[in-house]
């Protein structure tokens, strides 16, 4: 199973969503899951993952199917060695499951380990790092994604969840 997860950020509370799905290619989620959580803090600069990491937990916590992917929206890695949230998702995690970061925004530290990726008809590419698995691997699976748009379905459904 695959799971594409995200965070939104409301006034007093975080609330996260999970979209678990079978297959790359698949059209529709295999089931969902959302829940709220406290905030971990403020954001920090260059330190996204202390207010991020502990919903994913959170929410990856409630998850009863075993995992071959984690689908996160973010960059695994800021640069040559220099972690980011994906890094830090995949050392806290008890069994290691490969995580694939898909940035919407380029962070220029991160050139030499992104792979950027169109996709549709759409001329802003997305940025995408990996753990556990190769960064071009990665970015092949997320080019065979569902959806017409720059962004697959099943990651803007996980999006919206986590908006609603």
């Amino acid at each position: 199973m695959i799971i594409c997860i995200d965070v939104h950020y409301r006034e007093d509370f975080a609330q996260v969503a999970g979209v678990l799905f079978k297959d790359w290619t698949d059209k529709a989620a295999h089931k969902t899951y959302t829940i709220q959580t406290p905030l971990a803090g403020e954001y920090e600069p260059g330190k996204f993952f202390k207010r991020e990491l502990p919903a994913l937990l959170a929410l990856l916590e409630k998850v009863s199917e075993s995992l071959d992917f984690i689908l996160v929206d973010s960059y695994v890695y800021l640069g040559k060695d220099k972690p980011g949230l994906g890094v830090y998702l995949y050392d806290a995690l008890e069994v290691k499951v490969p995580v694939i970061g898909l940035a919407k925004n380029h962070f220029r530290a991160a050139e030499e380990v992104e792979m950027r990726l169109l996709r549709g008809e759409s001329s802003k590419a997305l940025f995408v790092t990996a753990i556990g698995c190769k960064v071009a691997w990665a970015t092949d699976r997320i080019k065979e994604m569902a959806g017409d748009y720059r962004l697959p379905n099943l990651v803007k459904l996980a999006d919206q969840l986590s908006k609603a």
